[in-house]
């Protein structure tokens, strides 16, 4: 069944009153994991277009969730008044812990004279249906066939255990054998203490891309930023702790180009799944043959269908865990953001409680406009007040920054960990 007939039949049963929440679902409604959108505009006359539009492709602020069902509405709820900020970044932090119950809804809309900010729970608002949403509601021919009737909107999502039922079915359940395949390279943090009262903070960095060591000018993009963003952020890690050990990091992996309804399918908005990617670590490896390690490591697992393996566990993976020293973090890295007149600016983040599986989470984000040759890199990295002070998270965002500006491929990793230190330590 494609995505269309899927949005047609949810149309034509309008006497459905409910969908039970799936396993994946409810381990997201229930832990409260809220995404964040902000754009920003360049005139304020755009303001209500531009919510009419979200409104009419947003799923969440369509529906509620009663503790076990979702519950499709008509109308969305009133947009809140968002008070006077700077800039996209603060419009999120700002509006990320003022969700409603869900018993109201599960997605929710501030804004003022020149920002928008959609403040979804994470299951109706991955990075990809961010990325999508900003591409659609720049699409004339998308909202000409909204304004003639001829577009309908899915009354709920697909969960992704629906989409993937059968290869997760299918799958050897012997998946563990891969956790030898490297030395073990994670740590997690389950021996301290957390305060559930309290929420994970963020910081970010926002640089031009042509400033990256990996930004090739004459194509006019970068070149393997994956690895940069892998190497850079362990190995900061690794300098903070002062200790130059095995890594991994798990990477979040967009599944909707292997989905059978395709990538652009409007009922896919929580479709994603993790590698937990690992490697040693020595002196001697050049930054690219450790980029390369991690990356051969990713490839074989996706080869093992580790996504549909963590899936069929319910997104859980504290199975992998053990004592085995090492650096741990987590990496999303988005698909850009491409805009134009009259979106000015776009920034996405994650609200989540002083609890996430790692230490550190890296959202990083792109945004370009091909019309004013604006291409910056966002780097978004979550702590847990737990594990870091504020001055130190710090230190660790501005040393991957350093790494992307400052570090070549062929350099030694024992070289750049000291220089990570040095730097660190000079801040």
């Amino acid at each position: 069944m494609t995505c269309d007939m899927i949005c047609f039949l949810f149309t034509s049963l309008m006497s459905i009153k409910y969908r039970p929440a799936s396993h994946f679902e409810l381990g997201q409604l229930t832990s409260n994991v809220n995404t964040q959108l902000c754009i920003e505009l360049t005139d304020s006359r755009y303001v209500s277009e531009y919510i009419e539009k979200i409104q009419n492709l947003m799923i969440g602020l369509h529906l509620s969730f009663d503790g076990d069902n979702l519950i499709p509405h008509k109308d969305t709820l009133d947009i809140v008044k968002l008070p006077q900020v700077e800039n996209v970044q603060d419009a999120c932090e700002w509006f990320a812990p003022k969700m409603v119950p869900y018993s109201e809804r599960i997605g929710l809309i501030a804004a003022n004279d020149r920002f928008i900010v959609l403040n979804t729970n994470h299951i109706v608002g991955d990075g990809g249906t961010f990325v999508k949403l900003i591409k659609d509601i720049q699409n004339p021919s998308l909202h000409n066939l909204i304004l003639n009737g001829q577009y309908t909107r899915p009354i709920f999502p697909i969960p992704v255990e629906d989409e993937f039922s059968e290869q997760i079915q299918n799958l050897d359940l012997n998946f563990h054998k891969l956790n030898n395949l490297a030395p073990l390279t994670q740590s997690f943090s389950k021996l301290e203490k957390n305060d559930p009262t309290k929420w994970a903070k963020s910081i970010f960095f926002r640089t031009n891309v042509n400033k990256f060591k990996c930004w090739d000018s004459n194509l006019k993009k970068c070149h393997k930023m994956t690895d940069y963003l892998w190497t850079s952020l362990l190995l900061s890690m690794n300098a903070f702790n002062g200790k130059l050990g095995p890594i991994g990091c798990s990477t979040c992996v967009d599944l909707r180009d292997i989905s059978k309804n395709g990538k652009n399918c409007d009922a896919h908005t929580n479709i994603y799944s993790v590698i937990i990617a690992r490697a040693p670590v020595s002196r001697g490896m050049t930054i690219g043959e450790l980029g390369n390690y991690i990356r051969s490591d990713f490839m074989n697992r996706k080869l093992h269908h580790e996504p549909l393996f963590i899936l069929h566990h319910g997104g859980e993976i504290l199975h992998y865990d053990d004592n085995r020293p090492g650096s741990y973090a987590d990496l999303s890295q988005l698909a850009p953001f491409e805009i134009k007149d009259p979106i000015k600016d776009v920034w996405a983040s994650v609200h989540v409680k002083d609890g996430p599986l790692s230490f550190l989470s890296l959202l990083g984000q792109a945004v370009v406009n091909n019309e004013t040759n604006l291409n910056v890199f966002g780097g978004r990295l979550q702590y847990r007040e737990s594990k870091f002070v504020e001055k130190d998270a710090i230190k660790i965002m501005k040393s991957i920054d350093y790494f992307l500006q400052n570090v070549e491929l062929d350099r030694f990793v024992g070289d750049v960990f000291d220089e990570l230190k040095n730097f660190q330590n000079s801040l």
